[in-house]
């Protein structure tokens, strides 16, 4: 009954709060933007502002709107979340591969 309610209420807020702290690690990228050197970590989070915004956009937008599901505990507002969770890390995949620097080939053949 009331505690079973109770854990499930203490579950969607610890989720939440590791939602939330994921989000916050990722958005950190974002402070390579400004870098005094070109390095592979500002082109890809240059990338990701530029040429992929609205992706981008989507992955932490969704990432905290199922947050916010998640903590209301309403049932169905945590299956929201689930759908909205899992939208947020298959765009941050996506946006992974999309905006990843690939390393060159040491060795390469001189001009």
């Amino acid at each position: 009954g009331a505690a079973a309610l109770s854990g499930s209420r203490e579950l969607a807020l610890l989720g939440a709060g590791a939602v939330f702290l994921k989000l916050v690690m990722e958005g950190m990228f974002f402070r390579h933007v400004d870098a005094a050197a070109w390095t592979p970590a500002r082109q890809s989070s240059l990338v990701m502002l530029r040429r992929l915004p609205v992706s981008t956009a989507a992955r932490f937008l969704s990432g905290f709107a199922g947050m916010a599901c998640l903590v209301t505990g309403a049932t169905s507002l945590v299956i929201a979340a689930f759908f909205l969770l899992l939208l947020g890390e298959i765009l941050e995949r996506s946006l992974f591969f999309r905006a990843v620097v690939a390393p060159r080939m040491p060795g390469g053949i001189a001009s």
